[in-house]
């Protein structure tokens, strides 16, 4: 409580709000004074140029008044300010160590410094200020020749700064920032053997980092494709291409992997073919059949696969005649083995499976004698 009763004491806000207040009343007062005095003296017959004279009295005198009050307000609330930032700038400096204490007693505004907000940056934008003035001094002082020879030294100084800041970028394979920096450059000290050296610089350290990451990915995608992967070496090629969109190799890696990758595929699909060529030859037509439809699954729109579709039906007729026929050689091997039990589910498989074959006809009129030797 103590303590914001004392701020509201130092602050001058009630004092500048009742001069402003005094102020515009004795405007008031007087314009209204100056009315009535010009309407007394006419209706008294007064001398025209006599009431005129009264009633600007009276209109100076309230605004003359006004005016000092205003003025005192203002100077009032400026000095309040002026006196602020006094304090805020030597308590900055005093917690940096760079100027001498001065009391509180001695300002002109009576508020504890540690009351006082202080910016961390006071200082550092003080000093800034303070040498811009000194430098603009000293400026002022100096000839033209002498003017333009520290001209030239401060670019000089800018122009190795920035050349260190480009070698850096360059070191560290930011381009793109050297590159902005070297136009700086050029823009900072016109020099172009300067400007020509540093893009030679440049342009060369492009080249070699172009070349380093073509062989790394081209090593990669290599790799990638000795162990079939060809998803993750066409990954590692489009990434390339992507940071070097004119490069001639990137261009040429990503279309080695596709060519690469469609070798691969016709490789596949011809042996597939191949596959179900020689299973047909052999009549091993459930082989066959398998074969086909693998080829038709991983390759669906290529030569071979519309030539094996042409023949699906004819593979997949022979694959269920030979399932029959195998079912039905195994029912009697069964039977000779006198496994009747195994007989019977066989017998009872080709039925359900392949009903409509001469196989299943000849076992479903010979069921009931499979059931009795079954003991069912």
């Amino acid at each position: 409580m103590t303590k914001r009763a004392g701020r509201s004491n130092d602050s001058p806000t009630v004092l500048v709000v009742y001069l402003v207040f005094l102020g515009v009343f004795s405007a008031v007062v007087g314009t209204v004074a100056s009315v009535l005095r010009f309407e007394q003296g006419l209706a008294e017959q007064v001398a025209l140029l006599s009431s005129l004279i009264s009633a600007g009295a009276y209109l100076i005198g309230g605004w003359s008044l006004s005016g000092v009050l205003l003025a005192a307000a203002w100077l009032l609330r400026r000095q309040h300010q002026a006196g602020l930032t006094l304090r805020r700038l030597l308590a900055a400096s005093k917690a940096a160590g760079g100027w001498p204490t001065v009391e509180a007693e001695e300002l002109p505004v009576a508020a504890s410094v540690a009351q006082v907000p202080v910016d961390d940056s006071a200082v550092e934008k003080l000093d800034l200020v303070l040498g811009e003035l000194k430098e603009l001094n000293a400026t002022m002082l100096l000839s033209e020749d002498q003017l333009k020879l520290k001209r030239a030294r401060r670019q000089k100084a800018a122009g190795e700064d920035m050349t260190m800041e480009i070698s850096k970028a360059i070191a560290g394979r930011q381009f793109a920032r050297a590159e902005r920096l070297l136009e700086q450059l050029m823009d900072l000290v016109p020099d172009m053997s300067h400007y020509n050296e540093q893009a030679r610089t440049l342009a060369d350290a492009r080249q070699q980092s172009q070349a380093k990451d073509v062989e790394e990915a081209t090593d990669r995608t290599e790799d990638f494709m000795a162990i079939g992967a060809f998803a993750q070496a066409r990954e590692v090629a489009e990434e390339l291409i992507d940071k070097y969109p004119a490069a001639p190799e990137a261009i040429a890696l990503v279309d080695h992997v596709r060519r690469e990758h469609n070798a691969i595929l016709a490789e596949k699909r011809k042996d597939l073919y191949q596959e179900v060529d020689r299973h047909v030859l052999a009549k091993r037509w459930v082989q066959a059949l398998s074969a086909a439809e693998k080829l038709l699954a991983e390759h669906p729109e290529c030569p071979e696969a519309e030539l094996v579709a042409a023949r699906m039906d004819t593979l997949t007729e022979n694959a269920r005649i030979e399932q029959a026929r195998q079912l039905r050689d195994s029912v009697r091997e069964l039977l000779r083995e006198k496994r009747y039990q195994e007989a019977l589910a066989a017998a009872r498989e080709l039925v359900a499976e392949f009903p409509e074959t001469q196989g299943a006809q000849d076992l479903r009129r010979q069921m009931d004698t499979l059931e009795q030797l079954a003991g069912e």
